[in-house]
């Protein structure tokens, strides 16, 4: 896993460029209300982000790899209404407690939603998937982490991960970002400065 981070790292050279001479006019509340309402207008109205690429990738195995649907149905540890609560689409307020609790584990700051936006809709893009009830956590989740190791930060380790959303073992979480960048592609690491405005742009106008 360590070496398919590097070969992502070295991809990015104009993503830090970018980061050093853009500056968000979002403080950090504002960035993650405006992350959770993209992230609600992309679960209803079943957003692929425009997926039209010969290269998309609709295996079935790894669309079910990141579907949480039958590890929440056969999860021990979960209540029957805790079950039907992960089964339904979020509220923004659930959306936005997952990102923020995600932020306060791991220092992330507005650049991180800010990468990790971007990061998203490439992935969806690519796979020509949709953000569901039972995979957005885990797609949003794989996003920031990946943000943050592009931006060289210190990320949560796979146990860390676990904590936050138990649904899925440690093993698993290593496995998961294997595929995550497998199925993003290495040529999809780069962040243009038009990818960056059109994020800020979008992240910014979810804040009006």
């Amino acid at each position: 896993l360590s070496s398919l981070f590097s070969s992502a790292l070295s991809n990015t050279f104009e993503t830090k460029d970018i980061t050093l001479i853009m500056t968000c006019t979002l403080d950090l509340e504002e960035a993650i209300h405006s992350f959770a309402d993209l992230i609600d207008d992309m679960l209803h109205n079943s957003i692929n982000c425009g997926g039209d690429s010969p290269q998309a990738i609709n295996s079935t195995s790894r669309t079910q790899q990141f579907s949480e649907f039958a590890r929440i149905q056969t999860s021990p540890s979960l209540s029957e209404a805790e079950k039907d609560k992960l089964m339904k689409d979020p509220r923004p307020t659930r959306i936005r407690k997952f990102v923020s609790c995600y932020l306060d584990m791991s220092s992330g700051t507005t650049e991180t939603l800010l990468q990790a936006y971007i990061i998203l809709v490439k992935f969806l893009r690519r796979t020509r998937w949709v953000l569901q009830a039972t995979n957005w956590r885990i797609l949003v989740l794989l996003s920031l982490i990946l943000a943050q190791r592009l931006q060289e930060e210190a990320t949560l380790s796979p146990r860390r991960m676990h904590e936050l959303y138990p649904i899925y073992s440690v093993k698993d979480y290593t496995s998961l970002q294997k595929s995550f960048l497998e199925l993003l592609g290495y040529d999809d690491f780069r962040t243009s400065k038009n990818d960056y405005l059109s994020a800020l742009a979008t992240l910014e106008k979810f804040s009006q």
